[in-house]
């Protein structure tokens, strides 16, 4: 039944999916369209986040689970096909739906700020109204030439301060934005050297990857539902080694967004994660848009003994992490 209701909410958040994409493709400009797919967009945002993200999460847990008794898997082939078809699926709505989400946010920011901006000018406009309504009361009851020559004169005072508050205020953001991004590039430099030393620190193999699993074991132990989380942790760690060493030219099995949801939860929340893709032979790279781990595949055809010694120790990685999940979780990692 749980797996009835998570595949409703799927078909549900790709039909979703397929009218917000149609709807920009349409290329529907008008307010009224920007306003209601940043409505669609936030409905699907919580319909993922809410119901689909930890649905599938829990279901891809339990594929770990097995008989007490028996020893074996809590599913059968089938419901594990089913389940792995399901996360295929949500991967695929998870990362149409980044793809959209951003411009969609962006238009209907702005037609927000379109609305806002026009109340304000109407507002002006109200106001200016009512002054130029008032000037014309005074002017008729006094001299006329006199009350122009006052009202221009002040007018430019007026202007002249505005003008002298706007180069102020546009001196004090330009500096402002000068010492950010100073800050900002100092930042990205110091993080790119500490980066470039912990790869050059970096063991990659199973010496390397003992005394990472054991930090974030470490990490992990001090939880207080560390009982679900390290079993999580260890199921992620170990699709992704199972799903290279299964398709090791796959490219797409060779790369892990640092920010994904999903490994965030898993895995990249707790100390000692960065230090475990490392050492499996990942290498962190600053793209557009965030961090990715890029694990390079060696070229078989011009190093075979190269690329057959990466991919026993791929293997001889997955088998040791595969072989933590037996092990209690107050023991250390070996």
């Amino acid at each position: 039944m749980e797996l009835k209701r998570l595949t409703g909410a799927i078909e549900d958040a790709e039909m979703r999916l397929r009218e917000l994409v149609a709807s920009r493709a349409a290329n529907n400009t008008t307010e009224e369209a920007a306003v209601q797919q940043r409505a669609s967009l936030h409905v699907l945002m919580g319909l993922m986040e809410a119901t689909i993200a930890p649905g599938i999460d829990k279901f891809l847990e339990r594929l770990a689970w097995t008989d007490p008794v028996t020893g074996d898997p809590r599913y059968g082939p089938v419901m594990q096909d089913k389940i792995r078809a399901l996360h295929v699926r949500v991967e695929t709505l998870r990362t149409e739906l980044e793809a959209v989400a951003a411009p969609v946010e962006s238009d209907g920011a702005a037609v927000q700020a379109q609305l806002e901006q026009r109340l304000r000018e109407e507002q002006a406009a109200a106001e200016s109204r009512a002054e130029q309504e008032r000037v014309v009361a005074a002017a008729a009851e006094a001299a006329a030439h006199e009350l122009e020559r006052q009202r221009a004169e002040a007018e430019a005072t007026v202007i002249a301060q505005e003008h002298a508050r706007l180069a102020a205020a546009a001196q004090k953001v330009r500096e402002e934005r000068s010492r950010q991004q100073a800050e900002d590039d100092a930042r990205a430099a110091a993080e790119r050297e500490a980066l470039l030393e912990l790869h050059k620190r970096t063991v990659v193999g199973l010496e390397g990857l003992r005394p990472a699993m054991s930090t974030l074991r470490a990490a992990v132990a001090a939880l207080p539902d560390c009982r679900s989380r390290w079993p999580q942790a260890l199921a992620t760690l170990h699709t992704f080694l199972k799903h290279i060493c299964s398709a090791p030219e796959n490219p797409v099995y060779r790369q892990i967004k640092e920010s994904n949801v999903h490994f965030v939860d898993a895995v990249g929340q707790y100390p000692g994660a960065r230090d475990v893709l490392l050492a499996m032979g990942f290498v962190l790279q600053y793209q557009e848009g965030g961090g990715v781990y890029i694990m390079e595949e060696p070229d078989l055809a011009a190093d075979m003994d190269k690329w057959s010694d990466w991919f026993e120790t791929l293997k001889a990685m997955r088998d040791y992490v595969e072989s933590l999940g037996s092990q209690p979780l107050n023991t250390g990692a070996s």
